[in-house]
């Protein structure tokens, strides 16, 4: 029974293919003359005015595992192969070939071909040797070596452009008063995160309200030693601090929202993970690659007229193209839990 669906499997797969191989035919005569033609001397079978080359049905047979003896299989293959190019003839025939989505779906088929021989295959085959594995491993070091990180909630007020004491006193006035506000709203859910929307101005180091996680020396991400002083001297996520802090860029209001234990994972016992972050870049930096040079070759010129057009036809009927209305209207980043 499994062996009959995996033939059925293949035949589809063979059926469709061929079908999109149709669609490029008429192209690449008129584009390469000397497209090959079917030796029929060397043809397996002759059906109409095409047939099956020798290389078109061994490749057939190695797709999958076979039972019986060699001029079984033989058979069995001719005979899926004879009904796979007489269906695709009565397609091309119908005219099956010049369907958009027929087309675009060719474009896919080829696409992933060459990005798994041009892109996939050579990089999964390479081999990675220790030396590379091991100075990945020492560039990525904060993967798999990292110490204790705390993460805080921050109402910062920026000090003023220029060191004028009154500035900086009404600046250090207003952030006690917001001070005050955050520990009003200390045990209430939302409190410290409306806080830092109303009032707080954005840090050139991390997004507003959130410090993103940093160690005791206030990286990756920069953190003023005061600042961090004081959120390691928190003793738990949701604690809030008991005074006011000031580093150079300003006043900070800070909550402990999260922690992270220090970790260490040593290089013998990820190799594995080390190979798959090499491929997986590797993999990225050459489809880029690829792509930007086929762009570098070609002419793509957008029509104007067609174009609008397009949008036209779409903006009249998004419902047909599966187009929702969405709302775009900005929001403020939303700040971890507390």
């Amino acid at each position: 029974m499994q062996s009959k669906r995996k033939r059925k499997t293949v035949l589809v797969i063979l059926l469709i293919t061929a079908l999109l191989y149709a669609c490029s035919r008429d192209k690449e005569k008129s584009a390469d003359s000397t497209e090959d033609q079917l030796d029929r001397s060397t043809a397996v079978a002759l059906i109409g005015d095409s047939g099956l080359s020798r290389d078109e049905v061994l490749a057939y047979i190695k797709l999958r595992s076979h039972r019986g003896d060699a001029s079984q299989v033989l058979d069995q293959a001719l005979k899926e192969l004879t009904i796979a190019e007489l269906m695709y003839q009565e397609a091309l025939h119908r005219g099956l070939h010049k369907r958009p989505e027929i087309k675009q779906a060719m474009r896919q088929l080829l696409g992933q071909q060459l990005m798994k021989e041009q892109v996939t295959d050579p990089v999964l085959k390479r081999h990675i040797p220790e030396e590379e594995l091991r100075h990945y491993y020492n560039e990525h070091l904060d993967r798999y070596v990292r110490p204790k990180q705390i993460r805080l909630a921050d109402i910062f007020i920026a000090a003023p452009a220029t060191n004028d004491p009154e500035k900086i006193a009404r600046q250090k006035e207003k952030a006690s008063q917001i001070f005050q506000k955050a520990q009003l709203l200390e045990k209430e859910r939302f409190g410290f995160s409306r806080l830092v929307r109303e009032y707080s101005d954005k840090n050139p180091h991390y997004k507003l309200g959130d410090t993103g996680y940093f160690d005791r020396n206030g990286q990756p991400a920069g953190i003023a030693e005061e600042l961090v002083e004081a959120g390691f001297a928190l003793p738990a996520n949701g604690a809030l601090t008991d005074h006011l802090i000031q580093t150079a860029a300003g006043f900070h209001i800070i909550k402990r929202v999260a922690e992270r234990e220090a970790f260490s994972r040593d290089f013998g016992s990820i190799t594995m993970e080390l190979e798959q972050g090499i491929r997986k870049e590797e993999l990225a930096k050459k489809r880029d690659a690829l792509i930007t040079s086929l762009k570098k070759n070609s002419r793509v010129k957008i029509q104007d007229d067609v174009f609008a057009g397009t949008l036209q036809e779409i903006e009249g009927n998004k419902k047909k193209y599966g187009i929702l209305d969405t709302n775009t209207q900005n929001t403020i980043p939303v700040l971890p839990k507390e």
